[in-house]
């Protein structure tokens, strides 16, 4: 069986790469009014079945964590959630490979691109 490929580019803000980064690694504090485990900044995107990909940084105690949500095109969660970003220890990722099917019949690529 041949592997489809569908792709979807997710727009950072112009420096996320480094400002993200900066928050996971504790050099940016976000605002008290934020609890754990919300989201701090995120960007999204929209593959061409409707698969949406929402990523971001979110908050904890002293630094704040990388994650990365994958949606159905009804909105429904994927869990275990298919890219798997507990090692990253950055924002600098240009992108990501994953699939949601068993059959892995379609292979979905994130594209992570800031605005210039």
């Amino acid at each position: 069986m041949e592997t489809k490929t569908l792709e979807a580019v997710m727009h950072l803000p112009k420096n996320g790469r480094k400002d993200w980064t900066e928050l996971m690694y504790g050099n940016v504090i976000p605002s008290e009014n934020i609890a754990l485990h919300e989201v701090v900044v995120s960007a999204t995107a929209t593959f061409p079945d409707g698969i949406k990909a929402v990523g971001g940084v979110k908050k904890y105690t002293e630094y704040c964590y990388k994650f990365f949500d994958i949606y159905d095109a009804q909105g429904k969660l994927f869990e275990p959630a298919p890219i798997d970003v507990s090692d990253n220890e950055d924002f600098m990722q240009k992108g990501y490979f994953f699939n949601i099917n068993e059959d892995e019949s379609i292979e979905y690529h994130l594209i992570i691109e800031e605005e210039s």
